[in-house]
């Protein structure tokens, strides 16, 4: 395996099966990290693109089991990379490791220790960043193996959404920008649950993630909690914008919806917005804030409610 290969032995050479696609402008760093993955047993291809589209080209050439990520590169940012391998659906999983010339960045890796991402600030131990690639590859090829899709609602699993979160928390903090999480429920679930019965009631959720997909930015995640909640990520967004956008999706979600086998049920949803940092700098403490302004949004009977 790559991560066992001893480096610069000819078997580990010969058997370079996982490919790491480097986006890189200093040529010098491209080389070096071009000998050392190929020593360990990784087939290494280096790219050095003009804009996110050539970027995102590379991505679909070279197929890689793992991209690491310059922030500075050539005219634009590599963190605009991300975002769009992460806007459509068949880059999911794919791990994306950033590189970085901010050396406050290192401390901050520990908040994506869960998710498959992760950062690792220049100058870098070649032999740590190499282990980092092979405990992202084996931590996507897990999730892959457990399921990405919530198969109740087509919304991402609790896993890969617990994942994602982390991951979007680190690449807020290392490019200075918020973020804005949401749970969303359904009100008088327990009503619902015993008028429509655990097929009709898991119906109603998949309508709802179905609707609800279009109207989302391109950039926006819907998963799926272990406590079967809906949770909203937004990157780049301010929790306040946040309240605004889902005020307008609730509100076109909210009303009857006809049944397959005839007859109507009315939902009504709400949701609990907090943000990242304004109320929470991790994971946890996010779900805990959009947890409690949930609970203030059922009882005051609002649609959305941000927290305090």
């Amino acid at each position: 395996m790559p991560e066992t290969s001893r480096p610069g032995s000819l078997s580990g050479r010969l058997a370079a099966t996982t490919r790491v696609l480097g986006f890189e402008d200093d040529a010098d760093v491209a080389e070096f990290l071009r000998a050392y993955f190929r020593a360990s047993g990784y087939d290494f291809v280096h790219c050095d693109p003009d804009d996110v589209d050539a970027a995102m080209a590379a991505v679909e050439e070279h197929h890689p089991d793992c991209v690491l990520l310059d922030v500075g590169l050539r005219g634009f940012s590599g963190l605009d990379v991300y975002r769009r391998l992460r806007s459509g659906p068949d880059h999911q999983l794919l791990p994306v490791i950033v590189v970085t010339a901010d050396m406050t960045v290192e401390p901050r890796a520990r908040a994506t220790a869960s998710g498959i991402d992760g950062f690792v600030s220049k100058p870098f131990n070649a032999k740590t960043l190499v282990g980092l690639v092979a405990q992202r590859i084996a931590a996507a090829r897990h999730l892959g193996e457990h399921g990405t899709i919530d198969e109740a609602s087509g919304a991402l699993s609790s896993a890969m959404l617990e994942a994602r979160l982390a991951d979007e928390i680190g690449v807020a903090r290392a490019g200075g920008a918020p973020l804005a999480f949401a749970l969303v429920t359904l009100r008088s679930l327990s009503d619902l649950r015993t008028q429509l019965g655990p097929d009709g009631l898991a119906w109603l959720v998949r309508e709802l993630v179905t609707r609800a997909g279009p109207l989302l930015p391109e950039t926006a995640t819907l998963g799926r909690t272990e406590d079967g909640e809906l949770a909203f990520v937004a990157p780049a967004t301010h929790p306040d914008e946040a309240a605004a956008l889902l005020e307008r999706v609730l509100g076109a979600l909210r009303g009857l919806h006809q049944l397959p086998g005839g007859g109507d049920v009315r939902c009504d949803p709400v949701a609990g917005v907090a943000g990242y940092p304004q109320h929470a700098t991790d994971a946890a403490g996010l779900f805990m804030a959009a947890d409690a302004a949930l609970t203030d949004a059922v009882g005051a009977a609002r649609l959305v409610a941000v927290a305090l």
